[in-house]
């Protein structure tokens, strides 16, 4: 099936490229992105299929990267599908395949130079939404691919200079907590889910353990909040800050006891000293997310 001039460059463009994704693809390598800077929002080149050609086959390759299908993810991208293509949510395919763990495809995408850097309508990048969903294969072929791991949502951060990193990406109800309080992907990491071998990935790539999101809520106060034990415990080996408190004053014992994660409680008790003083938090407080 032929690639359409105007989407690929020219037919020759069309072939070039998809001869230097398969010699990448060949190698199990990925090509290495540019980063320029942190923004998770950069705008795509617009849309460029013509008049007349069929509007389905950026469907179809949206498709198929949602659901893990190569083969005709491959077949879209030969039919001119472009890779700038987003659904509703401003997800492109390289986010959809980051997401559901669809690691061929996401080496596919990559090798075709999907842009990495992309963020959906909320902020998110494909890094983010791996890293949230505990997919440590993509995880590394996208930090592989220059994904940025100092990255916020669109709703920006407070955070502790560094900048904040992807390794937030990992917490509970990460999801939920980016749309309203501007978390970092290390923070996704930490909260949602015992993900502990992508915060492991990310803090290796340089992600900062004591980035703070609006509430200021670090990582490990995530993971404490969550009930993520293995995450703790890789939080507190890197040398998290134990004693860190959020903007209610909780400190990451205080959340695990709020949320009933007895095991957590006992981790935690271990590593901070019981003389430490803990403010109470207010009456009948849940904590801040």
């Amino acid at each position: 099936m032929g690639g359409c001039a105007s989407c690929f460059g020219g037919v020759a463009a069309g072939e070039d490229r998809e001869k230097r994704a398969n010699e990448f693809l060949a190698a199990n390598a990925v090509p290495r992105q540019v980063s320029v800077g942190g923004t998770t929002r950069l705008p795509l080149p617009p849309q460029t299929l013509p008049a007349d050609h069929p509007a389905s086959v950026n469907s179809a390759l949206l498709h198929a990267a949602a659901h893990g299908d190569n083969e005709g993810l491959v077949a879209a991208l030969k039919a001119g599908a472009e890779l700038g293509a987003r659904d509703a949510d401003g997800r492109t395919s390289l986010m959809r395949a980051a997401l559901g763990g669809a690691d061929a495809c996401v080496r596919t995408l990559l090798a075709f130079s999907a842009d990495v850097r992309a963020g959906d309508n909320e902020g998110d990048t494909p890094l983010m939404g791996a890293a949230m969903h505990g997919h440590e294969a993509c995880v590394m072929d996208l930090l592989r691919a220059g994904a940025n791991v100092h990255a916020t949502t669109k709703n920006g951060c407070v955070f502790p200079s560094p900048r904040p990193t992807p390794l937030h990406a990992c917490a509970r109800y990460a999801r939920k907590a980016n749309k309203r309080h501007s978390n970092t992907p290390l923070h996704f990491a930490s909260g949602t889910g015992s993900h502990a071998t992508c915060v492991h990935r990310l803090m290796e790539a340089g992600a900062n353990i004591e980035a703070r999101n609006k509430n200021g809520n670090t990582p490990l106060l995530w993971a404490a909040r969550g009930g993520n034990a293995d995450v703790i415990a890789a939080l507190l080996q890197a040398g998290a800050d134990k004693t860190a408190r959020n903007s209610a004053g909780q400190d990451a014992l205080e959340l695990a006891q709020t949320r009933g994660h007895a095991a957590c409680v006992r981790q935690l008790r271990a590593a901070v000293p019981a003389s430490q003083p803990r403010p109470s938090p207010a009456a009948g407080s849940a904590g801040t997310v």
